[in-house]
């Protein structure tokens, strides 16, 4: 492997110390860069110095580079920095040392570095952190301020942390931005590894990091979103295994232990809990309002990153979810096809304006824009945003918990597109209800005579009574589900009771 070390060299007095790496290692000399070079056997060694610094500190340099035995320095002139431009051409310099093809793993040591040299160094941390193919890294820094007065033993620490910190918050912040997770899992992957071997080079005492399995965790929860498979997201997938938002969000947690090896990840991994808290909820299935914050918190997620035709796909099915029965919500095995088609004609009929809006938006995103009239990408979201803000507010009428299945009574169309906007999620719709179908558990709206409706009630099943103010020029013909809305139409709950007929007095 061709390591390079680049280091820099200033005008200084520098003193010859001992200089300490954390595995023991120390070297005798005034010049730091030479110690990291001789500690880790590096192939090749380049060094940034301005004119009036290679006069000073050049032969001695060299001198004690062939005392140690290490490769001698490359020496690469650089103005002084007092412009601007000269400030340029230094990090420009830097740059094009740093990006050697041949060069697979780099050293930086910055402890001789003056004015701005050091913080170039961090720049160029970041810059490398972009480059698909960028070389591994390592940062280095003598700190003679700390030395020992007695022994002048000084350490050298290793700021690698400096870089691993910025290039997790940059993957992190990808993430958060994007949604995107390869670059962030890649990172975790490798920092759980490292955490692993220094746990084990320890002894194996206290618990094991668990950073790599919140690697493996993250990493199934990007592929999902970027395929946007709803279901594995947030439905459980087996007894077994919680879905994949909740399974991320316990990794986090579990991630907590790593954090007295490398206190850098506590606050980057309380934000990406943050970020996907709201998926994380407990629902055997996507039907009816129980499903509604957390698929309204993926479709805004989607918004949030810019990935319109994701939310929009999550906001098609949300919609449907509302309508949908237990078996038509819970994609895998237990899915059925005939039952969330009948679910989704059942939004398209109740919820016909925003069926069709979204229609349109879906429509122009798939096709890329291929028609006369293609919508602005501001425009498209922007609708996106008024659909999400409907569904949020699309809630149901009817409350509580149901153990049965929930029957509409009525034959006539106002009454069912009113009922089906409102988010009332029914089973099974007819025009006229056959009493010994109904069992307890069962939920009964609709409009009933009295002995029906206690009927029902007797049977241990719910009667709730589709009640209006109607005024009596309304009355005796078909209303619209608006004027349903405008009669103040309501759904009520009563229990009725047929009472024993008293005997007559003897």
């Amino acid at each position: 492997m061709d390591t390079l070390l680049i280091a820099f060299l200033g005008t200084g007095k520098y003193e010859s110390v001992r200089y300490r790496l954390d595995d023991g290692f120390e070297h005798e000399t005034a010049y730091c860069p030479v110690a990291v070079a001789k500690a880790l056997a590096v192939g090749r060694f380049k060094v940034l110095a301005t004119e009036r610094a290679e006069a000073t500190h050049g032969p001695a340099l060299r001198q004690a580079c062939n005392e140690a035995g290490v490769p001698a320095p490359e020496l690469l002139t650089i103005p002084a920095g007092q412009t601007e431009e000269e400030l340029r051409e230094v990090f420009d310099t830097l740059r094009r040392a740093a990006c050697d093809p041949n060069v697979k793993s780099l050293i930086i040591d910055i402890t001789h570095g003056f004015h701005a040299q050091p913080f170039f160094a961090g720049a160029l941390v970041q810059y490398l952190q972009s480059l698909p193919s960028a070389p591994a890294l390592r940062l280095f820094y003598g700190a003679y301020e700390a030395r020992d007065q007695t022994t002048r033993v000084t350490p050298v620490w290793e700021l690698t942390w400096f870089g691993e910190l910025t290039a997790l918050n940059a993957a992190l912040r990808v993430f958060m931005d994007t949604g995107h997770a390869a670059k962030l899992v890649r990172l975790l992957t490798h920092l759980g590894r490292e955490l692993n071997r220094k746990w084990a080079e320890r002894g194996r005492t206290g618990e094991q990091p668990a950073l790599q399995q919140l690697a493996n965790r993250l990493r199934e929860f990007g592929e999902a979103i970027d395929a946007v498979r709803i279901g594995p997201l947030l439905l459980p997938q087996s007894a077994s295994h919680p879905s994949l938002a909740m399974s991320l969000l316990h990794s986090i947690e579990t991630a907590q232990n790593a954090y007295s090896h490398l206190p850098l990840i506590e606050e980057p991994l309380r934000q990406l809990a943050q970020h996907i808290r709201p998926l994380a909820v407990q629902l055997d299935h996507l039907g009816g309002p129980a499903a509604q914050p957390a698929l309204a918190a993926l479709a805004r997620l989607y918004l949030n990153w810019g990935r319109l035709p994701e939310a929009a796909i999550v906001l098609r099915e949300a919609w449907t979810c509302l309508f949908a029965e237990p078996a038509a919500a819970r994609p895998g095995q237990e899915f059925d096809k005939q039952a969330r088609a009948d679910a989704d004609r059942f939004f398209t009929s109740a919820q016909e304006e925003v069926a069709r809006r979204i229609a349109e938006v879906r429509n122009d995103v798939q096709h890329g824009g291929f028609n006369r009239r293609p919508l602005p990408a501001g425009a498209i979201r922007t609708r996106l945003n008024e659909l999400l803000e409907e569904y949020a507010q699309a809630a149901p009428q009817l409350a509580g918990a149901r153990s049965g299945i929930t029957w509409f009574v009525s034959r006539h169309p106002g009454a069912i597109k009113w009922a089906a906007r409102k988010g009332i999620r029914v089973d099974r719709q007819v025009d006229h209800l056959d009493v010994n179908a109904v069992q307890a558990g069962d939920v009964v709206i609709g409009t009933l005579p009295v002995h029906l409706a206690a009927e029902v009630c007797a049977r241990r099943a719910r009667f709730f009574n589709l009640s209006l103010d109607l005024p009596p020029q309304a009355r005796g013909r078909e209303l619209t589900a608006d004027e349903l809305e405008a009669y103040n139409a309501r759904i009520e709950e009563y229990r009725v009771e047929k009472l024993t007929a008293p005997q007559a007095a003897e």
